[in-house]
């Protein structure tokens, strides 16, 4: 895919406060104390076809162990769009995707996907079951300026600045066709999540009789 679609970098968004898990989702494991953190994973997916790849949150120890450069938000405490805001602001391509670190079941088909869709769009966005999902989507740097207006006027929520874009949503038997599994934008929020998401994992890694 990079040869395809050398412009796009990631971002990561691994700065949200985890309140309703209770501890830090970016580094549950769903495979037991040895195996991998959820932001281990994400950065193995996405490092081979995104550079630069980077993690947008306030620098700590276990991050900087990733050895991912990371990037603070630039107008700190104001959630997903902040984080957002703060890839686009910094990019160096013009082409960004962002994700949350909160997706442990991410994967390169889904993503590339995505991103073959943008030309003629300002972002492409996924939209299952009808709720979009800003955090993990590709966006041009024609995004910055009615973010930052958004921001500015004290406006967070992602469905009101999406309206402000030519987005391609991606929904349906698209997204199906994408995503074959159904699980590759399941998201971690509360306790229940991990454990269901554990359990995937279980299944995805048993041996087929």
């Amino acid at each position: 895919m990079t040869s395809k679609l050398p412009s796009i970098e990631a971002a990561i968004l691994a700065g949200g406060t985890s309140r309703r898990m209770g501890r830090d989702k970016a580094f549950l494991r769903l495979q037991g104390a040895k195996g991998p953190t959820v932001i281990e994973t994400l950065v193995a997916t996405l490092r081979p076809d995104y550079r630069p790849l980077r993690i947008l949150a306030t620098p700590s120890e276990r991050l900087l162990r990733l050895g991912i450069p990371l990037q603070p938000d630039l107008r700190p405490g104001l959630g997903p769009l902040g984080g957002i805001h703060a890839a686009l602001a910094t990019a160096r391509r013009e082409l960004v995707l962002v994700v949350a670190c909160d997706l442990p079941f991410l994967d390169r088909q889904l993503l590339t996907g995505l991103a073959r869709l943008l030309p003629g769009h300002d972002a492409v966005v996924p939209r299952p079951e009808g709720r979009p999902l800003p955090v993990c989507a590709v966006y041009s740097k024609r995004c910055l300026a009615p973010l930052a207006s958004r921001l500015d006027r004290g406006e967070l929520t992602a469905a009101a600045f999406l309206e402000d874009l030519a987005v391609r949503w991606v929904e349906g038997p698209e997204l199906g066709r994408l995503d074959p599994e159904g699980i590759a934008l399941f998201n971690l929020n509360t306790p229940e999540d991990y454990l269901r998401a554990q359990a995937i994992a279980a299944k995805k890694t048993r041996p087929r009789s």
